[in-house]
């Protein structure tokens, strides 16, 4: 199955976003997981240590573990490594049947659904965490030897260099889009209005009735985004490079640059 393909296959299995488990003998990793029940803060400091030889679902975990430690800049990296690792796996190691598809499905969701944010706002509006950040993402590269594991059997032989030149692709497609985040986030005519509307989802659950006096306000604050970013200068995004086309859906844009805008 071509990796387009797969995609939406994976989209219309509709795996339940609560039930992510990368469990299981394919799971093994060149360098030792966190063992279940360490405690969060060895998680965290081994996950960054190993990070470029966890896969996607690992990194995610991870990234929890940090976040239970009060490790935001560490816990926003593995997320964020994770996401390129996750999108880099599914675009090229093919499932080998059904139930491994549905594997893969379960990352799909878990990453569109809960780990596709960019970090919170404090960070991104800080330059220099926001910097060293950009930093660490860039100089990140993937393992990618015989061992490697994303935690679904897949079809082999996969070339390793187009695996790297995919996973550097998608790392600068986030980072692209994280800059432009950051640009909008810095400029404090946005930032107020991105504010008002987060605070307003969050004392609705993210759930706004249609109607409501509080619907009519988001439906203000979209307008006045959409004005004010109009005017702050747009990152463009990296051009997939031609021996990654095939592997991509016909004039489709990364999926990473579908992930949460903030906005």
């Amino acid at each position: 199955m071509k990796a387009a393909a797969m995609l939406t296959a994976v989209l219309l299995l509709g795996m339940d976003v609560g039930s992510v488990s990368f469990a299981g003998e394919e799971v093994g990793l060149n360098q030792p997981s966190p063992q279940p029940g360490a405690d969060a803060g060895e998680s965290c400091r081994r996950a960054i240590e190993h990070s470029a030889y966890l896969n996607g679902g690992e990194l995610f975990e991870a990234a929890e573990a940090c976040a239970r430690e009060e490790a935001a800049d560490d816990a926003v990296f593995l997320m964020l490594t994770g996401q390129v690792r996750a999108l880099t796996d599914m675009l090229l190691l093919e499932p080998v049947s059904e139930s491994e598809l549905s594997i893969v499905g379960e990352l799909y969701a878990a990453l569109y659904y809960k780990y596709g944010g960019s970090g919170p706002d404090e960070l991104v509006r800080d330059t220099v965490r926001a910097t060293a950040m950009f930093e660490r993402l860039g100089t990140w590269r993937p393992d990618f030897s015989q061992r490697y594991s994303p935690g679904w059997r897949f079809q082999r032989p996969v070339d390793g260099d187009l695996y790297q030149s995919m996973a550097d692709h998608n790392m600068e497609v986030r980072l692209a889009k994280l800059e432009r985040y950051r640009n909008l986030l810095q400029d404090e005519s946005y930032y107020k209005v991105h504010r008002e509307r987060q605070n307003l989802l969050a004392r609705n659950n993210n759930r706004i009735v249609a109607g409501t006096d509080d619907a009519d306000r988001i439906a203000e604050l979209n307008e006045l985004a959409e004005t004010i970013s109009g005017s702050i200068p747009v990152v463009p995004g990296p051009r997939p490079p031609r021996e990654l086309l095939p592997y991509m859906a016909p004039n489709a844009r990364s999926p990473l640059e579908e992930l949460d805008t903030g906005d």
